[in-house]
């Protein structure tokens, strides 16, 4: 007998609807953002390259870029990075250019929910696409991005690395 599709079963998708959420980040936001960056900047390696200050946040926050943050019970868990990038004819599209949930709240769809944030704010604001690069090893976030309608593409990330960044990915 086939159960009834209502029988009251929540998914914990569901469930995390109920939980999450995701909003604008503010100003208040900033020290806890800058420590999610700090965490994703050394989870890629790049740790000495990661020297924004609160004062430049205050700035950047919404102009040169924006952030999303996750909340449960307003405690931030995840945040999102993006930049809009202006193309000749006025095509933009977004970059993801950072995507953070703290390691205690991973695997449990805040990421997924984040990103799926991320394109639905590019529709709206009618962006030619969203880009992003991902570790080639990061099998996890992969397979996120091409759930959620990524394209893998033939394109090599190349890096002109200056001295500071030289330093940082040496080893």
């Amino acid at each position: 007998m086939a159960l009834p599709t209502d029988v009251g079963i929540e998914t914990i998708e569901d469930k995390l609807k109920t939980v999450l959420k995701l909003r604008s980040a503010t100003v208040n936001d900033i020290p806890v953002l800058i420590h999610m960056t700090r965490a994703l900047a050394e989870q890629e390696g790049l740790a000495s390259l990661m020297t924004a200050t609160a004062a430049g946040w205050r700035r950047d926050l919404g102009q040169a870029f924006d952030a999303t943050v996750a909340a449960i019970k307003n405690k931030p868990v995840g945040m999102a990075l993006t930049v809009c990038i202006p193309f000749p004819g006025g095509a933009r599209m977004t970059e993801l250019v950072g995507l953070h949930v703290a390691p205690p709240f991973r695997r449990r769809g805040i990421g997924t929910a984040l990103l799926r944030h991320v394109l639905a704010e590019a529709r709206n604001n009618k962006v030619a696409g969203v880009r992003l690069t991902v570790a080639k090893d990061n099998d996890v976030a992969i397979a996120t991005y091409l759930r959620n309608g990524f394209k893998s593409t033939e394109f090599e990330v190349l890096v002109a690395p200056f001295a500071s960044f030289a330093a940082a990915t040496e080893g």
